[in-house]
């Protein structure tokens, strides 16, 4: 075989291996717009990410049930499974609204005052119809509900909504989750059907515009669906 036969092989057989790579990248990294999707997220493992149009997204923490992160703008997917990295992990990028990384599960009981609820994980559903995910929540005694979430954005009011369900329930006394209403135009820009006991509320000027914050404890229905939303702007 001559030097140039050998040099085309080498070349041949690099240029397979790095077809393979370059596949394989595109088959490992999620759709740029998924729908919902599981994975690290800022150093948070396993999260459950939400995406919705105009690049907003939002991400549950896993290991408590929590919110905790809200942002328009997008994902930097690095990392082994992505790009071969091994250093770094993906992470969020963008105008952030909400971002609670490390605080804990916001699920709570009312025995004389507000206990928190045991937190487990019931996975999540995506169908062509509901994205959702659900969650099993116990008290000390052993009581449980199951209870399903499902967070849509309203793009035309720039609303985001947050739907409760219980599914199964043997807890007898009242239950309640911490919820954030983040960059309110006005104090009152939420609405719901259920009780809503605020907690805090804080006023912010950025760059000449007001936003409202408000937290505190939404009781959720045992018999039918707890909806709040609030209007936030950019």
């Amino acid at each position: 075989m001559s030097i140039n036969s050998n040099i085309f092989v080498q070349l041949n057989h690099l240029l397979n291996i790095l077809l393979l790579v370059f596949v394989h990248c595109l088959s490992a990294q999620p759709p740029r717009e998924p729908s919902i999707f599981r994975s690290v997220i800022d150093e948070i493992p396993r999260a459950i990410t939400f995406s919705y149009p105009n690049k907003y997204w939002a991400t549950y923490n896993t290991k408590t049930g929590r919110l905790s992160k809200f942002w328009q703008g997008d994902i930097d997917f690095r990392g082994e499974v992505y790009t071969a990295e091994k250093v770094v992990q993906p992470t969020a990028k963008g105008n952030v609204f909400l971002e609670q990384l490390n605080s804990p599960s916001p699920f709570y009981f009312k025995s004389k005052e507000w206990e928190t609820l045991d937190f487990q994980w019931h996975g999540h559903i995506s169908t062509t119809t509901k994205k959702s995910i659900k969650y099993i929540l116990k008290t000390p005694s052993g009581s449980e509900a199951i209870l399903e979430e499902i967070p849509t954005l309203d793009t035309s009011a720039n609303a985001f909504i947050r739907s409760f369900k219980v599914l199964k329930n043997t807890i007898s006394e009242e239950i309640a989750i911490d919820i954030n209403l983040f960059f309110m135009p006005q104090e009152r820009a939420f609405s719901t059907n259920s009780t809503f006991d605020v907690e805090e509320k804080t006023q912010k000027i950025i760059k000449g515009k007001t936003y409202y914050f408000i937290s505190g404890k939404l009781l959720l229905s045992k018999q039918t669906t707890t909806t709040i939303s609030h209007t936030f702007i950019k």
